[in-house]
């Protein structure tokens, strides 16, 4: 694993993986392709824009997430995927990495009914769900 400081030189550093971009040169890499920027593909597809569809589609509102007072970092403080990992770190405006809490929400509620979630954060989300069913 690459260290992320290798990675990003700033916060001002829009290319960032600067490692795979000179090793990719030293390969033969031209210049032109080693140093584009890059988009992570959910940036393109709309799937930002599909999952809060889905939601909202089931109920889960930001007025939903107000009325029962849920907060994520309530339920985990994990961060999974690399944007919200390294975004954290480096990113002055931290809105940028994170989920929107509806939709996180929505999440957490579909991993609680398949079952999926260990028992701490099983009991974590339980008195979130006793709080939904007046609004769903």
């Amino acid at each position: 694993s690459v260290s992320p400081e290798l990675k990003v030189s700033s916060a001002e550093d829009n290319l960032g993986k600067h490692p795979h971009r000179e090793l990719a040169k030293r390969l033969g890499v031209l210049p032109h392709f080693a140093d584009r920027t890059k988009d992570a593909t959910q940036h393109g597809t709309g799937v930002h824009q599909m999952l809060d569809e889905i939601a909202r589609r089931n109920g889960f509102t930001p007025e939903l997430v107000e009325g029962i007072g849920y907060y994520s970092e309530k339920v985990t403080t994990e961060k999974l995927g690399s944007s919200a990992r390294y975004g954290y770190r480096y990113a002055e405006d931290k809105s940028l990495w994170l989920i929107p809490a509806h939709i996180q929400l929505f999440f957490d509620v579909m991993a609680y009914r398949s079952g999926i979630l260990n028992g701490v954060e099983r009991g974590k989300i339980e008195r979130f769900i006793e709080g939904i069913d007046p609004y769903l």
